[in-house]
């Protein structure tokens, strides 16, 4: 089927990216953009006023009429998102890091073909880890929409989403690292539509701010305590054991539709029963067992 080509803005923001050792990686994020088959897209970049030269260099490449760049203070690389978005033009926008790149030629035309097919508000992939420190570890994570409510379960990489949604629904840069996710929950439970796009969208290279374990974890509690409506005891359970209360499964079933609805109820069981199969495994221990019998005393309230 034969579609228009609408244009695609990738958005990314930098900072201070010579002082990082990172000016190759740009680089090579630019010439992934460059050598896409799908030939609709300008390249966004917003610079958090880098002192290093990494303006300088920017420079260079926003003399190329589908490159906008600006460099000013922001807020995080979330402020610098929703910037991105209002200098976007296009009607598809994907946001890759200074140091992620495209996977493959074809990836905007895949991911492309999908929105249009489908008329979706957003599509997610799969996207190839590249662990930089152990190459061996490096791996491809195949993107799903069943977990959305256990995990982020697809990488922002591999995203592209409509600019009126993101539009409405902008990003909440009061997070450092979960912004994204808090997103596409929004989204999703306000029934938008996503499509899978069956193929490895874009690089992601480990490690970075998201590895932040502290405030990884205290941005996933606030999340499933104002988005799911969860106590502080539910809230951790989810985090820790990705057990959702029984009630809020069924409540969030409703987000979907045939085989993801079946999946999403498969993943809420075995979730369950890899949590049952831990504690009893760590049974003998003092911990494992208080743990176990706090569970059970919570089930018997009725409390999840």
């Amino acid at each position: 089927m034969f579609f228009m080509e609408p244009l695609v803005s990738v958005v990314t923001s930098t900072f201070n990216i010579i002082e990082s050792g990172r000016e190759d990686d740009f680089e090579k994020l630019c010439q992934s953009i460059s050598v896409q088959t799908y030939k609709n897209i300008e390249h966004v970049i917003v610079d958090g006023n880098s002192d290093d030269g990494t303006r300088e260099l920017l420079k260079k490449y926003a003399g190329n009429e589908r490159v906008k760049y600006i460099s000013e203070p922001d807020g995080g690389i979330f402020d610098a998102f929703n910037k991105g978005v209002r200098l976007a033009g296009g009607k598809y926008i994907i946001f890759m890091g200074s140091d992620d790149y495209f996977y493959s030629k074809d990836a905007v035309q895949c991911a492309v073909n999908a929105l249009e097919l489908n008329n979706a508000d957003f599509s997610y992939g799969d996207v190839y880890l590249l662990n930089e420190t152990k190459p061996q570890k490096s791996r491809i994570s195949h993107g799903n929409l069943h977990e959305i409510f256990f995990r982020m379960s697809f990488c922002h990489q591999s995203v592209f989403m409509r600019k009126d949604i993101l539009e409405k629904y902008s990003f909440d840069s009061s997070y450092k690292i979960s912004a994204d996710y808090d997103l596409c929950l929004r989204l999703i439970m306000n029934n938008g539509k996503s499509v899978k796009v069956n193929a490895v969208v874009s690089v992601f290279r480990t490690g970075g701010a998201s590895s932040n374990e502290k405030i990884f974890n205290e941005e996933r509690l606030k999340i499933f305590k104002n988005r799911f409506c969860l106590n502080d005891y539910e809230a951790l359970f989810l985090l820790n054991y990705k057990v959702l209360p029984f009630r809020k499964v069924k409540e969030f079933a409703q987000f979907f539709n045939g085989t993801e609805k079946f999946r999403f109820y498969l993943a809420a069981v075995f979730n369950f029963l890899h949590y049952l199969r831990g504690n009893i495994i760590r049974i003998r221990t003092s911990k494992g067992k208080e743990s176990f019998i706090l569970f059970g005393k919570e089930l018997l309230k009725k409390k999840i």
